[in-house]
């Protein structure tokens, strides 16, 4: 299914807000050895898509990273198709995909343009659940040391094992948004210029998913004892989970229990292929 790359939001009822954009990584540290992974950044008219959240923000903020994503190819990133949906269209020179450095500003750094963007035929978005959310963009080349790999691991046999996620998102929660306004503006200018953050988490049980019969399956995340403030934050979605170095996951939501969930993606492995080579 084929879309015109779309501003990188969460959907309700058809329209996408900065409030709903998916989550970073809080108390993170940075990820120095993953280049495959990729920053979704929306360059132009950034403040407008701010205010709803952010009420005292200016022109002056002209850029936002608004999702992850992970380069699997030269010319493909795999990402979450709330990330690459098409209910809020954008203009294809008003989003790049940034890789490397993200600690310059995007004038000076690495990045790619968007060609494509594809979401899976089977992606619904609900007040219940958000499915099959696993998505590819297609981009201008990209030549780096080493691209994502998928794994094809159960993820049921994950439970209780430790696995990394990494986000180019925010690094503060919505708390300070509200409760220090002028705090969330230099933490949101800093966060233009932060790098890659990598969090750990134990895998556990979906089971207040389970009960509420979801129609695909997820990982769930709890942060590790010694990390209990550390978790993806806003702008994460689409970012790779990791075990043993390989893609088993992208990041989907936060639920209202407080566990990060991650779609599982190697149920989508045939999906994913019949993309990259017939396109």
């Amino acid at each position: 299914m084929l879309f015109k790359i779309s501003i990188f939001f969460i959907f309700t009822n058809g329209i996408a807000t900065y409030n709903e954009m998916r989550p970073r990584v809080i108390d993170g540290e940075d990820a120095k050895v993953y280049p495959f992974v990729v920053s979704i950044v929306c360059v132009k008219y950034c403040h407008l898509l701010l205010k709803e959240v952010i009420p005292f923000i200016d022109e002056q903020v002209t850029t936002c990273r608004t999702c992850s994503g992970s380069l699997i190819t030269e010319n493909w990133v795999l990402s979450a198709s709330h990330c690459i949906g098409a209910n809020f269209n954008k203009k294809i020179e008003e989003v790049i995909v940034r890789y490397g450095d993200l600690t310059v500003p995007y004038e000076n750094s690495t990045y790619t343009y968007l060609i494509k963007g594809f979401v899976h035929p089977k992606y619904r978005h609900t007040k219940l659940e958000i499915s099959n959310d696993v998505g590819l963009a297609k981009v201008e080349r990209v030549s780096i040391e080493t691209y994502g790999k998928l794994s094809s691991v159960d993820y049921q046999s994950l439970i209780g094992r430790s696995v990394q996620y990494i986000g180019s998102g925010m690094s503060m929660s919505d708390a300070v948004f509200s409760d220090d306004p002028a705090k969330a503006r230099e933490i949101l200018i800093t966060d233009q210029v932060r790098p890659f953050q990598l969090g750990h988490a134990i895998v556990v049980r979906c089971d207040h998913l389970e009960d509420n019969n979801y129609s695909n399956p997820y990982i769930c995340l709890r942060p590790k004892c010694s990390r209990l403030l550390q978790r993806a934050q806003r702008a994460d979605s689409g970012g790779p989970l990791l075990y043993r170095g390989k893609i088993i996951g992208v990041a989907n939501a936060i639920t209202d229990m407080g566990t990060v969930r991650y779609t599982v993606v190697h149920i989508y492995h045939d999906w994913i292929k019949n993309i990259i080579s017939t396109e």
